[in-house]
């Protein structure tokens, strides 16, 4: 079967030497030779020899050779006697081989002859088999040259043994492939379906010494491998799969019908029969894979039967390529089951191939029906090497839904075309019998138990889950503690429906007792459940009422007081389960008064119990709470002394431990303090002194000034005597006592005392390693500067902050990125400081040294004195031995919220807003990633969209790259993570690109609880309490009880102090919800909520209740709490003037009438209502700032301007109320207020209006100035100066507020820009130019200024600073003028867009521009935009714009003042009909509206006046002040007081003083920092 084929090297070489066969010996060394040798005798007698070859054939002397990888030479020697009559010129050579195949001599017949004289030739012949195994035979012939006579021929049979591989080629031919210097080629799509093509299928051949071979087709077992055969590979790159421990090669597999190969287990490679019986080598060759390996086979069993070769091994190798440059090819996806969430979110994570034969830049992933493509994640793609040599890339799946979903894989190579790089999107395959359909999951994730819901401290409880989750992979799915992912080795298994975890120890989760657990996947999240932790080492305290302390565990039980008494457990736990009180009097110990009949009234297992005086003796009695919970019981005990005295109750609530620093609040002391009731009759006004601190200050509850000197007995401006301030910097380390006293101010032997204690803590230590930076790659070439200077001791709270600070450092160093004991190594000393020092270089000569080792690490603690240690951080060095420049060294980062607070980067408040700040050199710039976790779209949607801060937007749009901190918007990091961010800076001509990372870890969230008060229905005199709490010890909250009534109205009872406990009162029958919010310290977020299931019922009392006098009791007393609860009351119950009548006539015992006229109600709501605004001005012009109480003045004040009648001083009281109530608001509530504000002012107006035009008064009011005013004037005023205050100061450069204003009638939306320069002006792309804009409700409506006009606006030196103004509110202009526009040709709403800045004097005025044609442009909406798709038609949109608006000024009240309407020099520069939308502009900011106007050439369109006023009646002028023009003013007013409150520097305010606070400091003595600027300042005339 074989045929002719390669043609073997063969050389003859002819040596005529003297007749010695030890002559020739030499000759063969390197080769298998046989010498054919005759009697020495015959050798010096050649004449006696005869002619010709001796012993001419050699048959039973045949040459066995092994042929080794391909090819075995031999020599061979023969020995020619010549006839004595010829010379050695005579005679040539022919020689011949039987089996070509094995031995080709076609064009070797170079015979080299030589003679030394002698009459016999030796003839030495080079045969090289380096073709195929097999027999064949040699012949040499002699011939005369001159006469063509054979003179001898010579015949050697050779056994060529070995194995040869080799491919059949279409025309027939054959092509070895096995041996040094063949190859297999075949190109890889000749293997992507698995089977073999008959034109790459390997032919095999063995030639055995016996004389046996497969060259025909033998049955299997003349394959004699008999496992002795082995193979070995080199550069096998996953081409096959091939296992070398369980494939045996001298198996024989079979080929099907289709040409599928089937090998034994464990082989990518091996001997099999074709279906025609011949033998054959094949590989499992995987579709798509490409690249060079060889195989080397060697195999002792051929040759251990042969006598002649039994030493000899045979070895062969056979180089393979798999040509062509194949696509990439997708083989695997995690997770197999293609189930996905229909949130999104989840990883992908796929397998290919092939990525590294292309420069590929990026990869997507297309689902077929989702509408979003999968992006890659970051950092993900991963070069895997034996034994899969793939490559693994992670991408985010986006939210969708389906089932059995095909989808691509694409990927972007750079290519050239005509010399040109151009990327090009190409498309990967997958690998045959691959299964690639997605679906999306139709069922929620959910968790239906968690069993137990207990655990101990130390962890390790075994807890299962129950519920839906499928394909939960601990690896890549998340189960959370309240933010907390449970790490891989806390599980023990998991399923679809279970999952079984031991419990991790608390300390690893924080300082909660109770954990929120839930599962997460992708964006899914679960419902959430609670695990606790068995709280063992809680406190219970008894919170008091009614009683005066004696010593820390007496207190003394008056008359006519009763006493209440709480149990408050720290840390809050819903494991109680069960309060006991127990009541005894001392040295009886066996009877508890509690079971007597005197205290049947009390409920001893509730949580507050409730005593009257008359109910025990005198004596000394012992109170016991007992609280009985899981695995714990906590009790406490106090001595009640009951004696016959009016004493006043007096009781501080238990504060918090806290550090001197932290929180950045002062720290808060309140009193509870019960008065004496009917047992005192005497002036009601009481003096309050607190001893804390080495302090005493006395306060007055009266509103009275004096001086403050310690000592004596003044009052002070605020109304703060139940409550105390000290400020941070009083606060010393240490365990304080607090003593509080108070009496009346007629009979200082009526009187009550308190103590209590306060722990004040050391701040941890903050240890900060350099810049805060925890890892940064740095080239070889670099110094490496180190230095701790940055740490500091938060308890500094002026002057240097590190002082007293030593520093330990310890270094470690490895080849990878790791610093376990058994990878790293300690590092040399020169990496390290000689001292306790916080610097240190290592030279860039150590740097590069260090090359090898490429991972540094280094320790750093911070220590103070002996007792107080940082935690230790730690500090990675990634050496890079590549570029020639050294990284970057000159650079700073910082960590701070928005007011430059210095912010420690392992507790941050995932709450509020946080600055990444980065400064480097001028040449510098940078971008920033998200390393950890994945967070989609984070770059748009967690940062703080101003010009200040990065944006990718931005960053794309900058020419010299960014240079802008990272702000961090509040509420985008979630709590109890860690967060990796990696600050790349771009390379420079001097420095190689540099990458930092830096790492802030997000503080706990707690979750705040609230059990059912013991008394839940009750009377308008009842004094309810309400107790909250969190599960934690932490300090750094505050709590706010919020009452709801049935029409959804929300109160703040108690006064919001903050504190968890609150004693209220309810001054109106009906059934109330109560709820908690929890809140940070200082206000800036809302942390947590509860809602009690149990509603508050309250009914009325017996008898009329005469508020007035109530009232008045508890100003006097100072209980400003239960006051502000009640007065509100009061004036809702006045606005139902039934209830009202009914309660005066109760009041007045009018026996000849039950009903009182409707002028004496009037008088006494008039009466009732001054009294109310009186009171409210003092009480909240003097309060502490805090949100919910300013959103409880702003609703008292509205339904106190809502009263039928009030006089000036009432009106005028209630707007100073106003100002009070916004100046101590946070700019975070003042948002949510828009819509009451907005409701007070239009009550103020109508107020003013009647009061001017026809009600009780017509005499005008003054402004501070003397001049006449009106209160709508004054409206003005207030909000005018708020706007100046605003303009004066660069706090909020780049502040943005959109706020809803309105009424049930009307609506409004107003945004405000502060800028000092058009960098803080948002920024949109318009038209294909980049804009700065403000943007109106919707993408169509915003206002924006030409960039020529924005260079009049702002001054070159930024110094000037504006407020940008766009209202939009309904069309009015229809409302009471002649020949107006058609309704049918306006638009619905108005846009009024102001420019506001300070004139020379200070004054607040619209800003001065120079007039420039077409200069400000808006977008708005188009009114009929069908009208327009036509290019036909003669109409299109326009501007129109008012002018000579004057809302409120004297005119307003003249006849024939003008409004005049205005289509004033607007050009339209663009419309889109089909999206609804047309850009005009003009020369100047006002209030603009659209209109059909007529085309135009030019599309400018002249003035023309429409309308004027030619009367005004008092009715239009209410309708319009009360209607649309007054949203204008409640928009300047809202957008004003929040520039103000967040703006203004009038006042000096302190560090703690920020927009979005609670709580700010006041001085010992209890005045506040709060801003009130003269120019707010509004007087009545009189009081």
């Amino acid at each position: 079967m074989l045929q002719t084929r390669s043609i073997p090297s063969l050389s003859c070489l002819l040596q005529i030497l003297l007749f010695l066969v030890t002559c020739f010996v030499s000759l063969t060394n390197a080769y298998h030779s046989d010498i054919v040798s005759i009697p020495a005798l015959d050798f010096f007698h050649p004449h006696s020899v005869r002619t010709g070859f001796l012993n001419k054939t050699y048959h039973e002397e045949r040459v066995t050779l092994l042929q080794e990888d391909g090819v075995v030479d031999h020599l061979k020697v023969f020995i020619l006697e010549m006839p004595e009559d010829t010379t050695l010129d005579d005679i040539v050579f022919e020689q011949s081989s039987s089996n070509e195949n094995v031995l080709n001599l076609t064009g070797n017949d170079n015979l080299i002859t030589s003679s030394s004289g002698g009459t016999a030739m030796n003839i030495t012949c080079t045969l090289s088999f380096d073709n195929f195994v097999g027999i064949t035979e040699y012949k040499l012939t002699a011939i005369r040259n001159s006469t063509k006579e054979v003179i001898s021929t010579v015949t050697v049979p050779y056994y060529i043994v070995g194995v040869t591989l080799y491919v059949e080629k279409a025309d027939g031919s054959y092509q070895i492939v096995s041996g040094s210097g063949n190859k297999y080629t075949v190109p890889y799509e000749e293997l992507i379906d698995g089977t073999i093509s008959m034109n790459y299928k390997i032919l095999t051949l063995i030639q055995y010494p016996d004389g046996s071979s497969t060259s025909n087709v033998l049955s299997s077992d003349s394959i004699r491998f008999s496992n002795t055969i082995q193979t070995t590979t080199q550069n096998v790159k996953a081409q096959f799969v091939h296992d070398s421990s369980v494939c045996s090669v001298s198996s024989i597999g079979t080929l099907s019908a289709e040409n599928s190969l089937q090998l034994a287990n464990g082989c990518g490679y091996g001997f099999y029969r074709d279906l025609s019986g011949n033998l054959c080598f094949g590989f499992m060759f995987l579709p798509y894979r490409a690249g060079a390996f060889s195989v080397r086979f060697t195999w002792s069993g051929i040759t251990s039967q042969s006598e002649v070769l039994a030493e000899e091994v045979l070895e062969f190798v056979l180089n393979a390529e798999i040509t062509g440059t194949p696509p990439i090819a997708v083989y695997g996806i995690s997770p197999s089951h293609g189930l996905l969430r229909p949130e999104g979110g989840q990883g992908l994570r796929l397998s290919f191939f092939n990525a590294d034969l292309y420069n590929v830049s990026s990869y997507y992933i297309e689902v077929k029906n989702v509408s979003e493509s999968f992006a890659m994640i970051s950092g993900s793609y991963r070069q895997i090497g034996f034994p899969e040599y793939s490559q693994r890339l992670s991408f985010i799946s986006q939210p969708g839904h389906g089932s059995s979903l095909n989808w691509t894989l694409y990927y972007q190579v750079e290519i050239l075309v005509n010399g040109i790089k151009v990327n090009d999107i190409r498309t990967a395959v997958f690998v045959p019998d691959f299964i690639s359909l997605l679906s999306y999951d139709t069922r929620s994730l959910r968790i239906d138990s968690i069993n137990p819901k207990l655990g101990e401290d130390e962890g390790g409880e075994r807890v299962e889950i129950r519920g839906y989750f499928p394909h939960f992979d601990p690896e890549v799915d998340s189960l959370y503690f309240s933010g907390v992912k449970i790490a891989r080795l806390y599980f023990v298994s998991h399923s679809e429906n279970l999952l079984v975890i031991r419990s991790p120890p608390r300390s690893e989760l924080g300082s909660s007792y109770e954990y929120l657990v839930y599962v997460q996947m992708g964006y899914g999240e679960s419902n959430r459940v609670s695990f606790w932790y068995i709280v063992k080492d809680g406190v219970v305290h008894i919170s008091q009422s009614g009683t005066s302390e004696i010593d820390e565990s007496t207190y003394r039980v008056g008359d006519c007081t009763p006493v209440r008494f709480t149990a408050v457990v720290v840390p809050f736990t819903n494991q109680i389960q069960s309060y006991l009180w127990t009541f005894y009097l001392n040295g009886d110990l066996q009877n508890d008064l509690l079971k007597t009949t005197n205290f049947l009234a009390t409920n001893p297992s509730a949580q507050t119990l409730e005593l009257q005086p008359e109910w025990f003796e005198v004596g000394l009695y012992i109170l016991k709470i007992t609280v009985v919970m899981t695995g714990t019981v906590l009790e406490r005990e106090i001595f009640l002394l009951r004696e016959h005295v009016v004493s006043i109750g007096a009781f501080i609530l238990k504060p918090p431990d806290r550090y001197i620093a932290s929180p950045d609040t002062p720290l808060r002391l309140s009193a509870v303090v019960r008065p004496p009731g009917e047992c005192y009759a005497g002036n009601s006004s009481m003096l309050f002194e607190w001893e804390a601190f080495g302090q005493v200050q006395r306060f007055s509850a009266l509103n009275t000034t004096g001086s403050p000197a310690v000592g004596e007995l003044t009052d002070t401006p605020a109304r703060l005597g139940w409550e105390y301030v000290v400020p941070r910097e009083s606060l010393t380390s240490g365990n304080h006592t607090v003593t509080f006293r108070v009496w009346m101010r007629d009979h200082d032997t009526v009187l009550g005392q308190a103590q209590s204690y306060v722990v004040i803590n050391h701040s941890p230590l903050v240890c900060v390693i350099r810049e805060g930076e925890t890892s940064i790659t740095l080239n070889y070439k670099t110094t490496l500067n180190m230095y701790a200077n940055n740490s500091h001791d938060p308890d500094v709270l002026s002057g240097p902050r590190n002082t007293g600070l030593s520093y330990e450092w310890l270094c470690r160093q490895s080849g990878t990125n790791n610093f376990t004991a058994e990878a790293s190594e300690p590092c040399a000393e020169v990496l390290l400081p000689e001292s306790s020092t916080a610097s240190f270089t290592v030279s860039f000569e150590v740097v590069e040294a260090l090359s090898e080792v490429k991972f540094v690490q280094y320790t750093l603690v911070v220590r103070k004195g002996t007792a107080r240690v940082s935690n230790p951080q730690t500090f990675t060095v990634e050496i890079n031995s590549d570029g020639a420049r050294p990284s970057l060294e000159s650079y700073s980062l910082s960590l701070t919220n928005v007011d430059d607070v210095i912010l420690d980067w392992n507790h941050v408040s995932h709450y509020e807003k946080s600055i990444l700040n980065v400064r480097a050199g001028s040449n510098s710039s940078w971008t920033y990633e998200l390393l950890e976790p994945y967070v989609p779209d984070f770059f748009s949607s967690g940062v703080i969209n101003s010009p200040l801060f990065y944006s990718e937007e931005s960053n794309i749009f900058s020419v010299s790259g960014n240079t802008k901190p990272l702000g961090i918007e509040a509420g985008k990091l979630k709590p109890s993570t860690t967060y990796r961010f990696r600050i790349l800076f771009s390379a420079t001509a001097e420095v190689e690109a540099t990458s930092v990372i830096v790492s802030m870890h997000t503080a706990d969230a707690p979750s705040v609880g609230l059990p059912t008060p013991a008394v839940t229905n009750g009377t308008i005199e009842t004094v309810f309490t309400a107790t909250a709490g969190i599960p934690s010890t932490r300090a750094t909250f505050s709590y706010y009880f919020i009452m709801t009534d049935k029409d959804g109205n929300k109160f703040c009872i108690g006064g919001c102090t903050g504190y968890n406990v609150v004693y209220f009162q309810i001054g109106r029958v009906g059934s109330y919800s109560l709820s908690v919010l929890l809140f940070d310290m200082q206000g800036k977020a809302l942390l947590d909520s509860k809602t009690l299931s149990t509603d508050i019922t309250v009914h009325d009392a017996d008898g009329a209740r005469d508020y007035r006098s109530y009232l008045n009791v508890l100003y006097d007393y100072g209980d400003d709490n239960t006051w502000t609860q009640l007065a509100h009351d009061l004036a809702l119950k006045m606005l139902d003037s039934e209830s009202f009548s009914s309660n005066l006539i109760s009041l007045r015992d009018v026996v000849d009438r039950q009903y009182v006229s409707q002028e004496e109600l009037l008088a006494a709501k008039r009466e009732y209502a001054f009294e109310l605004s009186r009171g409210t001005r003092q009480i909240y012009c003097s309060c502490f700032p805090n949100s919910y109480h300013g959103r409880d003045c702003l609703a008292f004040a509205l339904d106190l301007s809502r009263q039928p009648s009030l006089d000036e001083t009432t009106v005028y009281n209630i707007i100073q109320t106003v100002k009070c109530c916004i100046r101590n608001t946070p700019l975070r509530t003042i948002n949510l207020m828009g819509p009451d504000f907005a409701s007070f002012l239009n009550e103020l107006n109508r107020l003013a209006l009647n009061i001017y035009h026809g009600g009780n008064s017509r005499r005008r009011l003054l402004s501070d100035s003397g001049e006449p005013a009106n209160l709508v004037a004054d409206v003005k005023n207030i909000t005018g100066a708020q706007y100046a205050e605003a303009a004066s100061s660069g706090k909020l450069d780049g502040y943005v507020s959109q706020i809803d204003v309105g009424t049930t009638a009307e609506y409004g939306q107003v945004t405000i820009v502060v800028a000092s320069n058009p960098a803080h002006l948002p920024a949109q792309v318009i038209n294909g130019v980049q804009r700065k804009i403000v943007m109106g409700p919707s993408e169509n409506e915003l206002f924006y200024a030409n960039e020529e006009c924005l260079i009049n606006v702002f001054s070159a030196q930024a110094d000037k600073r504006y407020v940008f103004v766009m209202h939009t509110t309904e069309n009015f202009v229809l409302l009471g003028f002649q020949d107006p526009p058609t309704r049918s040709n306006l638009a619905d709403k108005l846009y009024w867009t102001q420019i506001y800045g300070r004139n020379e004097t200070g004054a607040f005025v619209p800003a001065q521009i120079p007039a420039q044609d077409y200069c400000f442009c808006w977008r708005l909406p188009i009114l009929r935009k069908q009208a327009y798709l036509e290019d036909s038609v003669d109409d299109m949109p326009g501007l129109y714009a008012i002018s000579d608006f004057k809302p409120f000024n004297e005119s307003v009240f003249e006849k024939g003042s003008t409004f005049s309407y205005f289509y004033d020099k607007s050009k339209t520069s663009d419309y889109n009909a089909s999206e609804g939308w047309v850009e005009a502009c003009r020369e100047e900011v006002g209030l603009v509206s659209t209109t059909i106007v007529a085309r135009t050439s030019a599309n400018v369109i002249g003035s023309v006046q429409l309308g004027r006023i030619l009367g005004v009646r008092a009715s239009m002028i209410v309708g319009l002040v009360v209607g649309g023009l007054l949203l204008l003013v409640v928009a300047m007013a809202a957008s004003w007081l929040i520039a103000v409150r967040a703006m203004s520097d009038s006042a000096v305010p302190l560090a703690s003083l920020v927009p979005n606070e609670l709580f700010v400091e006041r001085d010992v003595y209890g005045r506040g920092t709060v801003l009130d600027s003269n120019a707010m300042n509004l007087s009545p005339p009189h009081q």
